[in-house]
C-alpha cells in the first residue's frame, strides 16, 4: 500500500434497490465536494470514491455515467454568446480563456474519475515540497511494445509512481550526487544499467537493467520512508523477455493513517498467465482483508477465486469462484453484506456477465477490482 493507501481496492457484495440508490447519491455529492475550493472536501471526496468502489463499484460507475450524460446536456443548452463589436485579438483572448476553463475542468473530471488525487490533495504538502513529473517507465507498455503493462499494485505505486521532489546537485549522466527532497541521492548510469542510493526521508536502493526500456528489462528494489501518512516501506522486483516470459513481484507496508501490508506477485510464460494479490488494512474508516488470483491461457480461458472481509460502515464478507471463456464469465459464491451494520444481506451469487464486469469479490486483477475499464 502506498503513503496515501488509495489503492487498496475489493469488493463487497451489496444488493437492494435502496442501497443501490444511496450509494448513487453518495457519489453525486462527492464530486460536488471534489469541485469546490476546499481541501477539506477534496480528502473527504476522495475517501467516499474510495468507500463506494470499495462496496458498490456498479453504482459508482452509474453516477458518473449519469453525470457525464447532465454535464454533456449542459455544455449544450449554454447561451452561446454572439458579440458584433468585438476585435478578432478579443474574440481569441477569450477562446484561450474558455479553453483554459474546459481544460482545466476535464483535468479536474480525469483526476477523480481515475482516483488520483493529482495536486489538489497534495496542495499542501507542495507549499513545503517541490514536486516534478511522476517518473517514466520505459520497461513497461505503452513505453515498449514488447513489455506487460506497468503493475497495478499499491506497493509499486508507492515506490515507482509517487512524484518526486526536485534534485538539487550534479548530475552528469553517468554519475549524480545531491540532495532530493529530505535524502541525499547518489546515483550511477552507464547505459545498460543503473543504480540509486537514497539517504534520509527516503532511505532506497534500486538497481536496474536497461534503463531505457526494450524487450530486455529488469528491476529490484527496496526501500523504506516516512511522510505525513505515517511511514511506509516497499521491496520488489521484475524481469521481461519480449513480452513472451516475465515477472513481478511487489509488497507494502505501512504504518499510519493507514496500517495494514498488500502483495502482488504475477507471472507470464506465453500463453500461461497467473496473477494473485493480498492484503490488509486499518484505518480511520474501518478494517479489512482480502485475497483473490487468476490463471489462464492467453486471452481465451480463465479461472480465478478470491475472498474478503471487511468492517466498516457497510460491513461484509464474501467468497467466489469464476470461469472466463471468450469475453464471456460466470461467477459463483456466497456473500453476506450489511447496509450501515444495520439490515444484513446474504446471497448466494450465480453471476453471468462480460470481460470487464466488476465481480462480487476479489479476483487478484486490482484494475477489475477497482471497478476500472481494462487496459487496451
Amino acid at each position: 500500500m502506498d503513503g496515501h493507501s488509495n489503492h487498496h481496492r475489493h469488493h463487497s457484495a451489496r444488493s437492494g434497490h435502496d442501497s443501490f440508490q444511496a450509494d448513487e447519491i453518495a457519489a453525486q455529492r462527492a464530486w460536488e465536494m471534489w469541485k469546490s475550493s476546499e481541501p477539506d472536501n477534496w480528502d473527504r471526496a476522495l475517501d467516499e470514491r474510495e468507500r463506494i468502489i470499495k462496496h458498490n463499484p456498479k453504482a459508482w460507475s452509474k453516477a458518473m455515467h449519469q453525470i457525464d450524460e447532465e454535464e454533456a446536456k449542459a455544455k449544450a443548452l449554454a447561451p452561446q454568446v454572439v458579440e458584433h463589436q468585438s476585435g478578432a485579438a478579443d474574440r481569441h483572448l477569450d477562446k484561450s480563456h474558455k479553453d483554459s476553463q474546459t481544460s482545466a475542468a476535464d483535468r479536474l473530471r480525469d483526476e477523480y474519475l481515475a482516483g488520483r488525487p493529482g495536486d489538489r490533495q497534495d496542495a499542501d504538502k507542495q507549499r513545503i515540497e517541490p514536486q516534478s513529473e511522476v517518473k517514466l517507465h520505459p520497461g513497461y507498455a505503452p513505453h515498449s511494445k514488447f513489455a506487460p503493462e506497468t503493475p497495478a499494485s499499491p506497493a509499486y505505486d508507492s515506490a515507482y509512481n509517487e512524484p518526486e521532489p526536485e534534485f538539487y546537485g550534479l548530475d552528469l549522466g553517468i554519475i549524480k550526487a545531491g540532495v532530493k527532497g529530505g535524502s541525499l541521492d547518489l546515483g550511477v548510469n552507464v547505459g545498460v544499467a543503473s543504480t540509486e542510493l537514497q539517504l534520509g526521508q527516503e532511505t532506497r536502493v534500486d538497481a536496474e537493467f536497461m534503463p531505457m526500456g526494450g524487450p530486455l528489462h529488469a528491476r529490484a528494489g527496496a526501500g523504506i520512508g516516512f511522510n505525513r501518512d505515517g511511514v511506509h516501506s516497499q521491496v520488489g522486483a521484475g524481469a521481461n523477455f519480449f513480452n513472451l516470459v516475465n515477472g513481478d513481484a511487489d509488497f507494502g507496508v505501512n504504518a499510519g493513517r493507514h496500517t495494514g501490508v498488500s502483495g502482488d506477485v504475477r507471472g507470464n510464460v506465453w500463453p500461461v498467465h497467473v496473477q494473485a494479490a493480498a492484503g490488509a488494512d486499518v484505518s480511520p474508516d474501518g478494517a479489512d482483508a482480502y485475497t483473490g488470483a487468476n490463471t489462464g491461457i492467453a486471452n481465451v480461458f480463465d479461472v480465478r477465486a478470491g475472498g474478503h472481509v471487511n468492517a466498516d460502515d457497510n460491513s461484509g464478507v464474501g467468497a467466489g469462484v469464476g470461469l472466463k471463456l471468450g469475453d464471456k464469465t460466470l461467477d459463483f459464491g456466497p456473500s453476506i453484506s450489511t447496509d450501515g451494520n444495520s439490515t444484513v444481506r446474504p446471497q448466494v451469487h450465480l453471476d453471468p456477465g462480460n470481460e470487464g464486469d466488476p465481480t462480487f469479490y476479489p479476483t487478484g486483477d486490482r484494475v477489475l477490482d477497482a471497478g476500472q475499464p481494462p487496459k487496451s
